[in-house]
């Protein structure tokens, strides 16, 4: 036999005893003992912590690699783990899949099975410091996810395990049994013989048939990350085997390709390079990454210590960096416990350490003590790593040629992105704050101009790096180019611009830890370095300025790019052309705040006429332009120049140009001399060619603006030598044309200067005169017509017929006789100078049109001097039925018949010049005011016929107008008034004028025959004119109640007696009109009521003998006629005096309502009733009705006042408590009689006593009630029957109901008055009370019983 062949099957041997030894010693199987309960309830833990710690399927393959990566390897050894998936039953189990693993370590060692035949007996337990991944002592007992029976061949053991618990042991997963198959020529077969001898350990696992295709999926997503922590396993292969054909179907192979270990920053550090290299059967070729590797270690706190880890004294972190990008079909998490956790930190890089995991493998235990105190040392390692690798890496991976990773690409394992988890977002902050707070983190480019030794980096601070827009980068590393120095904030070292490629590739990383952006501040600093732009040749200063076009209007920096000097500029036109220029703002080019200067961009285009004036007025006038070289950068930069012209207001200068920024200056020149000089320039700027069409017109519109406010723009020179700036005085005033101006027509009508200079202004006559430099300009060049056109254009000077008439009142000194100022050519000129404003529909200024209208200045026929608005024209008078005598007419022998081309400026003045409907309603107030007139002059000068004829005429006008003839004017003059010829029965003996209220139509009263003209017989019964003095002057047809009024005040004052005929016509009338008009807020009302007196008679006279007018504070209104009646029979001395009336004119309601408003008193509310004395009433004088006699308070009484209650809505609770009163109170007869006395008393404290007899008394304070005594109420006369009725029922109402005053004491009196007769018998008061539909309901039968009634 073979030597080696004899030691295999030695050592085979000695296994095979091993295992017998563990199932017979540890398991007792093969003696007779039965399954004990210690062995069930080990296999119901093994099952339970198999089931947490595994709870996916694919658990068991990271538990197979860490067991891998835990193996011994011989020397020599490339340790490698393969896995083959093959689809033979190859334990011959009936299996539809088996998986292999087959691994080249030195194979398994008694202590080795023996862990496997036992739970958490790992024999890697506790050795963390030794480098053992596996720790958990049941990594291999995963399989059984996926397995029922997996087989372990290794070193001498061939061992079998089943899921199913062993019949004598009672246990499953760790009972072994020593397997014949398979054999090593079957798994040579899977393995492949041209491969050579098997690896001394293979795993067979017979896959359950729902497991076999996620064994299959998962192996397929194998990330070749896997192995990129672990220290051994180098090699990594998965494979499938489907119907006898093998493939490779992953391949992973990982390098050490560079390393060095030593101190970081004297901090230990282990740096590598590692390969990770991936084979795919369906790549066409492999593919590799780099991996930069960084290893740090960091001492354990002891806050940090936890049981599992109590002998381990060091973390050690490792971070690796992905040089390239990652490998494609990476699936696994970032985060490493040696193997890859299923966790997604968002970190850039990877992060091994020996953390702490949930049972399941898939994540790290956060919140315990020490996988916290390895999370805070991740953003120390980081930051070593980082700047390790920053500084360094061209040292590092230099030699890497199929490496592509660049200084710049350092910054990409910058965490930029925010991580979900709140713990891994805190590690993440430390970590960007690590960055932050190093003085060499940021890549300072070396392009722009920073002073940096050639091929040298230098690295800054964040906080002092820029990042800046890109634009400007070129426009820095141009300049640098060129040899121009930074600007002096880039030379001070407080701030250093990042390298560009950085800034490109990894911005947000830049931002996180905390590189500002160039503010615009900075940027306003750079370009406030006036040497720095000087510095720059043209065409990048054109450059700078289309950058500052396209950030212009950006929120950022439009607070500061407008105030920025850069804008070359040359103040004078002239000087030689040189490097010299100024500098000016946008803001400044555009508001022209140059010293009032504004910047053009290209020469004088329009030659020596044009040059001449600028050196002329250079002075006076200068411009700016932008520089020649400037102007040649500049071509074809169409958009530039567009802003330029948008923003800055940078344009060519034009004739136009050179115009408008003469207006400017125009206001500021105090000179008269030169005022009229840039006058002419204007002038003969706009006579010659110089001017388009359309520029011309846009000149006149910007500057113009006299023909719609009446107010030039442009300073002028007055005929006092004065230079008038308009923009520094109201100038409100009209300016004329100079004096010595051929043909000029406002001399003629400005007849007195007094009245038209504050409203006008006179140009000097020295605008006639054109200055000794332009006089053949002028004089070749244009006209005096186009002068005057100019000058009326852009001064708004103006003849009088070309501007409106001032708003202002003329003097009336104007329209004197004496002075005769308006004569026939004035008036001429003034119906001109209004017709042309007609024709231009310009509006007449009201104050000065009505001065003319109101002044009497018009000569007229048989009038004299007369009004405009009260004239007519004499071929329209016969129109209107109207005489030359009868109102006013225009004088034709004075004015001629020209003055009928003028009708339409008349008709404006008010002169009456047709029959059109607006001409008719003009003549009808025109009519009316010249009535008015005539009323103011004396009656006797009109006559009868004219006056009548202008009466007729309005009535038979007014109805169609809004006519009125009690207007304002009318009124100041005390009203229209009346003509009234002389009339003897009213006591005129010449004719007058009387007012309207002096007169009426018809008079029906003989009183008012004196006081009131009756007009229908002085105009002859005239229905016609009658008409008009009723409808349009108000005339009453018979007297109104305030001529009555007035009359019987008169009476009041002058006499008091008075006759009954005098009252019924006067009096009467006053209360009946009084009745049925609304007139108590007038004032002649209150003026009667104030002071009229009123007729009366004594109380007790019927015939009205006693009839005279009496003060209303004497005399009463008799509202009680008892009273009034116990009153009329005192002795006439006494007697009261009451107001009179006529029954046949009146009722006494009216009577009673005017007293009232009057001041008279109601006799009811005068009269004060004194009570009845106590003390005269003594047990002596009454004694109680006996029972034989008649009772008034009785039953018929108390059930009348029940049912009256009830009726009136009374509750039932409510009159049993009114009635319980009366109920209680005894009837008592009074022996003797009791008088009450009645006082009246009137304003003049004159007090008047009438006494009655009391029959009926209710003392309720004693609770008694007292009757006149009487056997029979019919033994008494009618007048004390009737008495003691009422007295009765009033004293029971009034004892009931005063309290309550929402019950009618009143209703209930007058209901109980009618059954008093009967004594209140009860058949009487029921049938009453069914009559009145009143009810007396249970309650009260039964209130009433209560009471014995």
């Amino acid at each position: 036999m073979d030597p080696i062949c004899c030691s295999d099957l030695l050592r085979q041997n000695v296994c095979r005893e091993h295992v017998e030894e563990i199932r017979t010693k540890r398991f007792n199987i093969g003696e007779d003992q039965q399954q004990s309960e210690l062995a069930l309830m080990l296999q119901g833990a093994i099952e339970q912590l198999s089931a947490e710690l595994y709870q996916k399927d694919i658990r068991f393959l990271p538990e197979l690699l860490q067991n891998a990566e835990d193996n011994n390897y011989g020397p020599g050894v490339t340790p490698s783990l393969e896995f083959i998936l093959t689809d033979q039953d190859v334990a011959d189990v009936g299996a539809s899949a088996t998986l292999l693993l087959f691994n080249n370590e030195t194979g398994f060692q008694e202590k080795h099975m023996s862990s496997l035949c036992a739970v958490t007996m790992s024999t890697k337990k506790g050795q963390r410091n030794k480098g053992y991944v596996g720790e958990k002592g049941i990594g291999f007992k995963s399989v059984f996810l996926v397995t029922a029976q997996p087989y372990v061949i290794s070193n001498g053991y061939r061992v079998r395990f089943q899921d199913m618990p062993h019949d004598q042991a009672g246990l499953g997963y760790i009972v072994p049994e020593w397997a014949h198959t398979p054999t090593d020529a079957e798994l040579g077969r899977v393995y492949g013989k041209e491969r050579g001898d098997l690896p001394t350990t293979t795993l067979v696992l017979p896959l359950r048939d729902n497991k076999v295709e996620a064994v299959r999926e998962q192996l397929k997503k194998i990330s070749a990350e896997t192995i990129l922590f672990l220290s051994q396993v180098c090699t990594f292969t998965v494979r499938e085997d489907s119907n006898g054909a093998s493939q490779q179907a992953l391949s992973i192979t990982r390098e050490t390709v560079w390393s060095k270990y030593g101190n970081h920053e004297g901090a230990a550090a282990a740096n590598s390079t590692v390969r990770l290299s991936v084979e795919k059967s369906a790549a066409p070729k492999s593919s590799s990454r780099l991996y930069f590797l960084s290893q740090h270690s960091f001492p354990v706190a002891a806050a940090q210590v936890v049981e599992q880890r109590k002998n381990v004294d060091s973390w050690v972190l490792t971070l690796a960096f992905p040089l390239d990008d990652r490998i494609l079909g990476s699936t696994v998490g970032d985060l490493y416990a040696f193997l890859p956790t299923e966790l997604t930190t968002g970190f850039p890089f990877l992060v091994n350490a020996d953390f702490l995991l949930a049972s399941s493998r898939e994540t790290i235990l956060f919140n315990n003590p020490w996988n916290m105190g390895i999370l805070g040392c991740i953003s120390e390692a980081f930051s070593r790593a980082f700047l390790c690798l920053l500084h360094n890496s061209d040292n590092m991976l230099g030699s890497l040629d199929s490496s592509k990773f660049k200084v710049r690409d350092v910054y990409k394992f910058v965490p930029a992105e925010k991580c979900n988890h709140p713990q891994l977002e805190e590690v993440r902050q430390a970590l960007l704050q690590t960055l932050r707070d190093n003085d060499r983190t940021v890549l300072v480019s070396g392009k722009v101009g920073h002073r940096i030794p050639k091929n040298e980096k230098f690295f800054c601070k964040p906080e002092s790096g820029r990042r800046i827009r890109p634009a400007f980068r070129k426009i820095l590393q141009e300049a640098c180019e060129q040899g121009v120095e930074l600007p002096e904030l880039l030379l001070s070292g407080r701030c250093y611009i990042v390298d560009g490629r950085v800034e490109k590739d990894y911005d947000k990383q830049l931002e996180q830890i905390g590189v500002p952006r160039f503010s615009a501040r900075e940027y306003a600093q750079c370009l406030k370095s006036p040497d720095w732009i000087s510095s720059l040749g043209e065409k990048l200063y054109v450059k700078l300025l289309d950058f500052v076009k396209e950030n212009y209007d950006s929120p950022e920096f439009l607070a500061v790019f407008p105030h920025i000097p850069l804008l070359k500029y040359r103040s004078d036109t002239h000087e030689p052309e040189g490097d010299c220029f100024l500098l000016a703002s946008v803001e400044e080019a555009a508001a022209h705040n140059l010293g009032g200067k504004k910047i053009y961009r290209s020469p004088l285009a329009e030659g020596e006429w044009l040059s001449k004036w600028t050196n002329l007025l250079r002075l006076y006038a200068p411009v700016c332009y932008i520089p020649a070289q400037t102007i040649q950068a500049l071509d074809g930069e169409d958009k530039l120049l567009e802003w330029l012209e948008e923003k800055a207001d940078i344009k060519p200068l034009t004739v136009f140009d050179y115009a408008k920024e003469i207006w400017k200056l125009l206001p500021v020149i105090g000179a008269a001399d030169i005022v009229i000089l840039m006058t002419q320039f204007l002038f003969c700027a706009s006579q010659g060619n110089y001017f388009a069409a359309e520029a011309w017109e846009s000149f006149i519109k910007c500057t113009v603006g006299f023909r719609q406010d009446c107010s030039g723009r442009m300073p002028f020179v007055d005929d006092h030598g004065s230079v008038i700036v308009p923009g520094r005085m109201n100038r409100t005033k009209i300016l004329l044309l100079p004096r010595r101006y051929p043909e000029i027509k406002w001399p003629l009508l400005f007849l007195d200067d007094a009245i038209w200079d504050p409203h006008v202004m006179r140009m000097a006559d020295t605008y006639m005169e054109p200055q000794v430099r332009m006089m053949k300009d002028l004089r070749e060049e244009t006209n005096l017509s186009r002068y005057k056109d100019f000058l009326c254009d852009f001064l708004g000077a103006a003849d009088v017929l070309e501007f409106n008439p001032p708003n202002q009142r003329l003097p009336a000194r104007i329209f004197s006789t004496s002075t005769g100022s308006i004569g026939k050519e004035q008036l001429f000129l003034l119906l001109t100078w209004i017709t042309k404003c007609l024709k231009k529909n310009q509006k007449i200024p009201l104050n000065f049109l009505q001065s003319l209208g109101e002044n009497a200045w018009v000569q007229t026929l048989h009038h004299g001097l007369q009004r405009p608005s009260r004239c007519f024209l004499l071929d329209s008078l016969h129109l209107y039925a109207l005489e030359s005598t009868d109102v006013p007419v225009l004088d034709y022998e004075i004015y001629g018949p020209y003055i009928l081309e003028y009708k339409n400026a008349l008709q404006v003045l008010g002169v009456i010049v047709g029959v059109s409907s607006e001409d008719r309603k003009s003549a009808t107030f025109t009519v009316a005011a010249h009535l008015n007139d005539l009323s103011q002059k004396a009656a006797r000068l009109v006559s009868r016929e004219s006056v009548t004829r202008l009466y007729r005429y309005l009535q038979r006008n007014s109805c169609s107008t809004d006519w009125e003839p009690y207007s304002p004017v009318a009124a100041a003059f005390g009203g229209p008034r009346i003509w009234i010829p002389a009339f003897s029965s009213h006591g005129t003996h010449e004719p007058s004028w009387v007012q309207p209220a002096d007169c009426v139509i018809r008079d029906t009263a003989s009183a008012l025959s004196k006081k009131l003209v009756p007009l229908e017989r002085i105009y002859n019964q005239d229905r016609e004119i009658l008409q008009f003095f009723t409808e349009r002057l108000k005339v009453s047809e018979v007297p109104g109640i305030e001529s009555y009024c007035e009359l019987w005040l008169e009476w009041t004052t002058t006499k008091h007696a008075v006759n009954r005929k005098e009252c019924v016509e006067v009096w009467m009338k006053i209360a009946l009109q009084h009745s049925n008009l609304q007139i108590s807020s007038t004032h002649f009302w209150r003026k009667f009521c104030s002071q009229a007196w009123i007729p009366s008679v004594r109380a007790g006279d019927r015939s009205g003998a006693s009839l005279q007018l009496t003060a209303p504070r004497d005399v009463f209104i008799p509202d009680d006629l008892s009273l009034a009646h116990m009153f009329a029979t005192l002795a006439e001395t006494v007697q009261p005096r009451f107001m009179w009336f006529d029954n046949t004119e009146i009722g006494l309601e009216a009577a009673s309502k005017l007293c009232s408003q009057i001041g008279v008193n109601n006799l009811s509310t005068s009269v004060r009733k004194l009570e009845v004395p106590l003390t005269t009433l003594t047990s002596r004088d009454c004694y109680e009705e006996s029972s034989t006699g008649v009772r008034y308070v009785c039953d018929g009484l108390f059930r009348a006042i029940l049912g009256y209650l009830s009726k009136n809505g009374v509750n039932i609770r409510k009159r049993h408590d009114l009635l319980c009163p009366l109920m209680a109170t005894p009837e008592m007869t009074i022996k003797s009689s009791i008088l009450r006395s009645y006082l009246l008393q009137n304003d003049s404290a004159v007090f008047i006593e009438a006494k009655e007899t009391v029959m009926a008394y209710w003392d309720r304070e004693r609770k008694l009630l007292y009757r006149l005594e009487f056997e029979d109420l019919k033994d008494l006369n009618v007048e004390s029957r009737t008495n003691f009725c009422i007295q009765f029922v009033t004293t029971i109402a009034e004892g009931l109901l005063t309290q309550h005053p929402s019950l009618k004491v009143d209703g209930l009196r007058d209901f109980l008055l009618p059954l008093v007769p009967f004594n209140f018998e009860l058949e009487f008061v029921d049938c009453v009370l069914r009559h009145k539909n009143m009810q007396i309901y249970p309650e009260d039968e039964k209130f009433l019983a209560s009471a014995g009634l």
